[in-house]
C-alpha cells in the first residue's frame, strides 16, 4: 500500500456533494450516504491524530556473523509508542529489500514487505535473507505505515535500527597451498622454506644499524647491493607473517577479480589466525595508513570486518605497499604474502630482492596466470628463484559468487 494523498480532497467533494443533495432534496438515502461519509472522514481524522508517536526498532540475526552469498535468518522486534496503537501495520524493511534482488525470500516477504493486523503495539516478524553480498550495512531504515480500517487515509514514518551488520567475505573454495606444499606439488621444484639457512643467503638480512656485531654483517651482499646488510639472529619460535592486499582498480581488470582477492585475504586470515601455533600476523591494505594486528580470534574478526567494508579504488598498488612497509617486513623477517590482480615487472623485482635477502615470499594474482604473457613469463622467474606463485582462479567458488559478487556499503 502507499501513501493516497488524494484521499482527503476526494473525501470532502463527496462530502459537499451528498451535502448539498440533501439540502436541495432531503431523503433518507442521501442522508445515510452524507453520515457514510461523515463518519469514513471522522475515523481518517482520529487515526491521524491519534495513531502512534513513536516506534522502536531492533534487528537480531542468525548466523551471528554471516558471509557473503548465505541465508541470513533475521528477527526484527517493533514497538509503537504513544498514541493508540494501529489497527494495521505495514512495514518495509530497508535490509531486506537490499536483498530482493539477490535471492528470493521466504514466502510471504516480497521485497522486504511486511503486513500486520490486529490492536497491538509490539510486532515480531523473522524472515530470510539470501545473497546478501558483503559489506557493512548500518543505519538501515524500516518504513511504517499504518491508517484506518479501509486503508485510505494513511501515515508514514522512518524508523532506524542501531545494529550494524558485517556480512563478511566469501572464503576461496580451497586454501592455497603453502609453500612447502606447493614443493611437494610441483616435485620439488619451488623454493622450501627449510632450505632457507642452506642458501648463499645464510639466513634473513637487514640493513645494518650502528650497534650490529662486524660478524653478523653479510659482507658478500653488502657488497653486491652497495650498502652494509646484517644477519638476523634465528630466533626460536614462528616466523611472522605479513599480509598486503592491492586496491587499486588499475591492477585489476573487473570487479570480480578484486571480489577474488577480497576472498583470498579472508580465507588467509581465516587459516593463519585460525592457527593456534601461528606467531604474529600483520595485514595491510591499500586504503590503510600503516599495517594492523590480526593476531588471535579478535584480531581475525578485525580484518574480515575491515575486507567486508573494503572498495575498490586508488589506494596505493601492491608493489607501493611493498616500498611502503619494506623496512618493517626486513628488520622483522616476514613471511610475506602478496594479493594482487596482476603480476607487473616491478612487483616481480621486488619479491626477488626480497627472496634474496632471506624474507620468505609468495604472490597471490587473481588476475590468472594462463597464456603466454608477460604474468606467466614473471610467475616462472619467480618461481625459479624461490617465490611461490598462485593462480588464483583455480580456487575460485563458482556455487555462491554469482550472488555474492558486489560490493555493498549502505
Amino acid at each position: 500500500m502507499k501513501n493516497a494523498g488524494w484521499a482527503w480532497p476526494v473525501a470532502i467533494v463527496f462530502a459537499g456533494a451528498f451535502g448539498g443533495w440533501y439540502t436541495w432534496r432531503g431523503g433518507v438515502s442521501a442522508l445515510f450516504l452524507l453520515v457514510l461519509v461523515g463518519f469514513i472522514i471522522l475515523q481518517g481524522v482520529l487515526v491521524q491524530a491519534l495513531g502512534p508517536k513513536r516506534f522502536k526498532v531492533e534487528r537480531t540475526w542468525q548466523p551471528e556473523f554471516p558471509v557473503a552469498g548465505e541465508p541470513v535468518t533475521v528477527n526484527l522486534k517493533l514497538r509503537c509508542e504513544g498514541g493508540l496503537p494501529p489497527i494495521w501495520l505495514q512495514v518495509e524493511d530497508e535490509l531486506a529489500g537490499a536483498a530482493a534482488g539477490q535471492g528470493t525470500n521466504r514466502p510471504g516477504v516480497r521485497g522486504g514487505s511486511l503486513l500486520f493486523t490486529g490492536f497491538r503495539r509490539d510486532y515480531r516478524a523473522t524472515y530470510t535473507i539470501q545473497g546478501l553480498p558483503r559489506g557493512v550495512y548500518k543505519d538501515m531504515t524500516v518504513q511504517l505505515f499504518w491508517g484506518d480500517s479501509f486503508g485510505w487515509f494513511k501515515r508514514s514514518r522512518h524508523a532506524v535500527a542501531t545494529e550494524v551488520m558485517v556480512i563478511h567475505p566469501l572464503p576461496l573454495a580451497a586454501n592455497p597451498p603453502e609453500a612447502e606444499e606447493r614443493g611437494e606439488q610441483e616435485g620439488g621444484g619451488a623454493w622450501r622454506p627449510q632450505l632457507i639457512a642452506s642458501s648463499p643467503t645464510s639466513g634473513r638480512l637487514r640493513p645494518y644499524a650502528p650497534g650490529d656485531p662486524l660478524r653478523r654483517i653479510h659482507w658478500k651482499y653488502s657488497a653486491k647491493k652497495g650498502e652494509l646488510l646484517s644477519r638476523i639472529p634465528e630466533e626460536q619460535g614462528v616466523m611472522p607473517r605479513y599480509l598486503l592486499l592491492s586496491t587499486r582498480q588499475g591492477e585489476y581488470a573487473a570487479s570480480s577479480s578484486f571480489e577474488l582477492a577480497v576472498s583470498a585475504a579472508a580465507t588467509w586470515l581465516r587459516r593463519e589466525a585460525g592457527d593456534s601455533d601461528a606467531g604474529e600476523l600483520r595485514f595491510s591494505h591499500g586504503a590503510l595508513a600503516g599495517a594492523c594486528r590480526v593476531t588471535g580470534r579478535e584480531g581475525m574478526m578485525n580484518g574480515l570486518e575491515q575486507l567486508a567494508g573494503l572498495r575498490l579504488g586508488n589506494g596505493l598498488s601492491a608493489e607501493e605497499l611493498l616500498r611502503r612497509d619494506w623496512s618493517e617486513v626486513l628488520s622483522q623477517g616476514q613471511s610475506l604474502t602478496v594479493i594482487t590482480g596482476t603480476l607487473t615487472p616491478e612487483l616481480a623485482g621486488d619479491l626477488l630482492h626480497l627472496a634474496e635477502l632471506g624474507v620468505t615470499a609468495e604472490v597471490w594474482c587473481a588476475g590468472g596466470l594462463s597464456g603466454l604473457g608477460q604474468p606467466m613469463q614473471l610467475a616462472a622467474r619467480l618461481r625459479e628463484r624461490g617465490v611461490m606463485v598462485a593462480d588464483l582462479t583455480l580456487y575460485r567458488k563458482k556455487s555462491r559468487r554469482k550472488e555474492a559478487s558486489e560490493h555493498v556499503s549502505a
